[in-house]
Order: structure tokens, then sequence, then C-alpha cells
């Protein structure tokens, strides 16, 4: 991030004695009123570092060790600094994200997942792959049983919902399964959900012990086998795809974790809402889509912070789904 827009960020934070020493722009600590004794930056040696070519670090000598500037974003979301609304908006808008950027526990880079897309086959997910992981629908059993309560209880997923998304289970592995598949009913990609924590993870040849076979393609959307063309919503997690669906919003799709550039492309909509996560790694998924998109669709974005939520699959009922759409953003 760049001299200005750091002094502009620390301004609209209401920060103290803000001044340039060498690559870093010094003030007091912005979390003064939550991490600090008295909550107050008596002796401020609070900094963020210039850096025009990437991501900025932030530190302060007291509270924090130096991590990047998301770390910071991240805080005051958490501890609603006041204006952190204001300056999460402004951090998206300026910052120059080419270093690591962070998923939800994957550890990953843009480029390097990129990369790494670019070298997945084309190829349909195998039936003998399929086969090993039973439909919920009209299952019996322990794990199916232990599978569906998940869905409907913890993360109210309707029964009728579960079964016209074909999930599946693993009968060993105490996971749902969550297929992409297309139009035409083709099944491109698996991904799975633990039912016993928040792991999310791809069914990949590795996993399932078949080292010298590729296959799968996970450029497509969980649930774009039901797309039209109305106004689309873009969010997260498979799990978020399929609550908006049992309050009766259907035209929503996951991209199951960073956005890539292969799915935007199998984009056609003249309005689309990016409705990803209330979180730093939610807002660089925000970042990227827009770009990719600006031009080609009308764009809109959803904020589940309105309800005091981080996503979509948080959400209650239709109507405080509908209080985030009326007030939804013109990007």
């Amino acid at each position: 991030m760049r001299k200005p827009d750091i002094k502009s960020i620390l301004s609209v934070l209401e920060v103290r004695r803000i001044k340039t020493t060498g690559d870093w722009v010094n003030s007091s600590c912005p979390l003064e009123s939550v991490s600090h004794n008295g909550g107050i930056d008596r002796h401020p040696s609070f900094g963020i570092l210039v850096n025009p070519k990437g991501e900025s670090l932030y530190r302060c000598f007291t509270c924090c060790d130096t991590a990047p500037l998301s770390g910071l974003i991240h805080n005051l979301w958490i501890n609603k600094i006041p204006n952190w609304k204001e300056v999460m908006q402004m951090y998206g808008e300026t910052e120059i994200f080419t270093s690591v950027i962070v998923s939800n526990g994957a550890g990953s880079k843009w480029d390097a997942e990129e990369e790494k897309k670019k070298e997945q086959p084309k190829t349909l997910i195998p039936d003998r792959v399929i086969d090993k992981f039973p439909l919920l629908e009209n299952s019996s059993g322990f794990e199916s049983k232990r599978c569906q309560e998940f869905l409907s209880d913890e993360r109210g997923i309707d029964k009728k919902t579960q079964d016209l998304f074909s999930l599946r289970y693993s009968p060993n592995d105490r996971v749902v399964i969550l297929p992409r598949i297309d139009k035409e009913n083709k099944v491109w990609w698996l991904r799975a959900r633990s039912r016993l924590s928040k792991l999310f993870f791809s069914v990949s040849p590795s996993y399932m012990g078949e080292l010298e076979n590729k296959w799968g393609d996970s450029s497509h959307f969980f649930g774009e086998q039901f797309l039209d063309n109305s106004p689309l919503i873009i969010v997260e997690s498979e799990t978020d795809v399929l609550r908006l669906h049992s309050l009766g919003v259907n035209n929503a799709i996951a991209t199951g974790g960073n956005v890539q550039k292969a799915q935007i492309d199998r984009l056609y909509h003249n309005i689309v809402l990016l409705g990803f996560d209330a979180d730093i790694p939610g807002l660089k998924n925000k970042i990227k889509a827009a770009k990719l998109l600006k031009g080609y669709s009308t764009l809109f974005a959803l904020d589940w912070s309105i309800l005091g939520i981080t996503d979509a699959g948080k959400i209650e009922t239709k109507t405080d789904f509908d209080k985030v759409y009326n007030r939804k953003t013109l990007l």
C-alpha cells in the first residue's frame, strides 16, 4: 500500500501523531481501546509499512508482532473499532494484492492456485469414485442419518434441498459430499464437508488413493445446474448456497473457497451480486471477482454483517435475507 493511502486510513481511524519515519507511517495504535492498558496508547509505537509493490505490514511494539495489514483490518472488524467498515472498504480499494493471500485454512497463493488449476485435467469424475459415496436421498443407516441431521439441524438445510442437490456421504469418514454438477447432470468435482468440524476439502485422486490417475474440473460452481438468467448471487461455501435455497433464494452458486478466473469465465449474467463472507478472505474474493466481472456485468455487494453474521449460511429467515438484499451496494 502506498503512503497517501496509509495516511488516509489512519486519519479515518482518528489515531494521533501520524508521521512518516523512513518506510513506515507511525501513529498511536488503532487497537488501543482493546489491547492497551487503560485503553490508551500512551507511548505510540504503531506503524504500517509503505509498500508500493505489494501488501503492507503493520506492527505495534506494545500489543502485536509484525504481521500482514489484513490482520489489522480483521481485528478492527472483530472488535468493531469505530469507522471499521469505511476502513475495510478503503483497504480493499487501495491495497496491492501481489503477495501471499491466505484463504480459509488453505494457506495458498492466488498465482500458485491459478497455475495449479490450469494444470488440472478437464474430465468427469469417474463412476467408480462417485459410487463410493451413496446418495443421502433414501439412504438408511447410522452415518447417513447423522449427516442428514447435521445438515438439517445444524445448518438449516431442509431435506428437499439435500435431495435436489444430489448430496452424498462417506460411510466411513463422517463427511457430506457436495458434487459440482453442470446443466447436463454431469459431475465435474467433489467437495467434502466434515460434520464434526468446519473443515472443507476436495475429493482428489490422491485422497481416493489413485496416485496414478487424474480427473475432475474444479472450475465449475456448486449449484450451477440450476442457474437461469435472473440476477445471480455468488457466495463462498456450498452450505451457503444450500441454506439460501432452503429459504427460497434459488439463483445462487458457490466458488468453494478462493474464486478462480476459470469460474468467472463461465458466467453470462447481466446482474451479479457478490455475497462473499464478511471477513478478510471474503473481502479479497470480492475484490478479485469484481475485477474479473467489471465491464461485463452490473455488480452489487451483499453485506451479511448487517445481520451480525459473516456468511449466508447463518441467515435465519427469508426476511433477514431481504434486509441484506434491499441494502445491497452498487460496485
